[in-house]
């Protein structure tokens, strides 16, 4: 009888003890999990913040590319303005306009002014 008894106090610490280490093995387990999570979690929160710094350095680019390209169209459109003093020096080295007496004789002497045209009948 006391085998009996020493066998079921062994079978019942046996048994104590799986649960503590199915406990152990369980409280284990979730700690790993927690950690994994832990884990997982600053790995989101790195990539989000890469992305969030890469999305402000392509605004920033794109801003800065958007106020070079206005720039350029403002330099680009010019509209010419003439003022007399751009046709002083040309007026104080020639005096004279129009064509030389040279030309103008040259240019009768094209036109046939010598010629009679009159039809005569």
């Amino acid at each position: 009888m006391w085998e009996k008894h020493m066998d079921a106090e062994r079978k019942k610490r046996k048994l104590e003890n799986e649960e503590e280490k199915d406990k152990e093995a369980a409280e284990g387990e979730e700690a790993d999990d927690e950690n994994m999570e832990k884990f997982f979690a600053l790995i989101r929160s790195a990539k989000e913040l890469r992305d969030h710094l890469l999305t402000k350095e392509k605004e920033k680019e794109t801003e800065k590319d958007k106020n070079k390209m206005d720039k350029e169209k403002v330099s680009m459109v010019w509209t010419p303005s003439f003022q007399p003093e751009d046709f002083m020096e040309d007026v104080k080295e020639n005096p004279q306009a129009g064509p030389s007496k040279k030309e103008a004789e040259e240019t009768k002497e094209e036109r046939g002014d010598d010629l009679d045209l009159n039809l005569s009948l």
